[in-house]
């Protein structure tokens, strides 16, 4: 009896030890046949990336791991075992079956062509999965990682967290779409058939037209938003809100546009800039809110409110110094048309002040010698008996 435990423990370990079947040759590789090993793909020691493709016949019954920026490509046949994504690798799922899961961290990128995977997918650490046909059951996204679907179904849910995005464009999701934490979520298409529940600080925005509340953030705590999406599709869609959660309904034919500043310009302090934008769509927009933000939009201060839209504006720039300032207009009526600076620009203090500096623009130059020079021989002394005289 004692030999035969030792027996099953061998065997044990021995099925939990797989040997590794490693790929790192730097080409592309085609796996057509049975491996009970576990697959590793890595780059070639010369930095080339290895590709290692699954073909029908091709059979792994353990993980497939993907490292460095090698790539693996399920063209037919089974995974197992769960596929994992390392560090800037890339994966292309086809056709085929992965029997369990996925799990995608460190800027690696999958694309989903179809197939199906049984179990669930994780994104982690800068993840990208784009979802265009196929099938899998829940999906999880975390850690500033990005997921959209364009086609294809989930079979479960969607849980986004941790600064994850998530943007469904079509397909659909028959569970629970949850946003958490200061994750963020876009509808602007497809089907969700059990609903979103937004909670913590998380964002939801649902772009389309004709919904039954108004364009802006919903008040309500729960309800049904129905409407046109944007790709057409009618939107029933249950909600849930909860502490500081949001859902936001645009309208995609609605556009505002800062058009200056947009990135990049230097002011000085207490001067006179132009805040320049423009409106277009299918709303009239009769007044506008400025603000303008020296964190690159972690906070904002109120400029103007309630102006006319004339689609300019002179601001005078605060006493700060920032290298992260961006501005942002909205419609004063509805603060889902609004837009924001593309890029941060400069608010500075001069340094010193030079009696040379003619126009105060913190730059002795041709443009004060200018100024003077048009101004000679000016003389305001009326008792100055060369006041006048060239």
């Amino acid at each position: 009896m004692r030999y035969l435990s030792c027996i099953i423990v061998v065997l044990f370990l021995l099925d939990n030890c797989a040997v590794a079947l490693t790929y790192d040759n730097g080409q592309h590789n085609i796996l057509d046949s049975f491996t009970g090993e576990e697959v590793r793909i890595f780059d070639s020691n010369e930095g080339s990336p290895t590709i290692l493709e699954l073909v029908p016949g091709g059979n792994v019954y353990w993980n497939v791991n993907v490292h460095g920026k090698s790539e693996f490509l399920l063209n037919g046949g089974t995974l197992q075992s769960d596929l994992v994504q390392y560090d800037n690798s890339i994966a292309t799922l086809y056709d085929g079956v992965i029997q369990r899961g996925l799990t995608i961290t460190n800027y690696s990128n999958l694309t989903i062509l179809g197939g199906s995977i049984t179990l669930d997918v994780n994104l982690d650490n800068s993840a990208r999965v784009l979802m265009e046909n196929g099938s899998l059951l829940n999906f999880n996204v975390r850690g500033n990682s990005h997921f959209q679907i364009t086609g294809g179904s989930i079979r479960g849910a969607v849980s986004v967290i941790n600064d994850g995005r998530f943007v469904i464009q079509g397909g659909s999701v028959a569970d629970t779409l949850y946003a958490k934490d200061t994750s963020t979520a876009e509808v602007s298409g497809g089907w969700l058939d059990n609903g979103v529940n937004v909670r913590h600080d998380a964002e939801i925005t649902v772009v389309g037209r004709d919904f039954n509340y108004p364009l802006g953030y919903v008040v309500d705590s729960s309800g049904t938003i129905t409407g046109t999406l944007a790709d057409g599709n009618p939107a029933s869609i249950p909600f849930v809100r909860e502490g500081n959660g949001s859902i936001l309904l645009k309208d995609p034919n609605i556009v505002m546009a800062v058009i200056a500043p947009d990135g990049g310009e230097r002011y000085l302090t207490d001067k006179p800039v132009d805040i320049e934008y423009m409106t277009e769509g299918d709303a009239t927009i009769d007044t506008v809110d400025i603000e303008y933000s020296s964190d690159n939009g972690s906070s904002w201060i109120t400029v103007a409110t309630g102006i006319s839209n004339t689609g300019i504006y002179e601001w005078t720039t605060p006493n700060i110094e920032s290298e992260n300032c961006i501005v942002r207009v909205s419609s004063s009526d509805n603060p889902t048309i609004t837009d924001t600076s593309d890029g941060t620009f400069i608010i500075f203090q001069c340094s010193e002040v030079n009696p040379a500096d003619v126009n105060n623009d913190c730059y002795v130059n041709f443009l004060d010698l200018a100024i003077l020079a048009e101004e000679w021989p000016w003389c305001g002394d009326r008792y100055n008996p060369l006041c006048g005289v060239e």
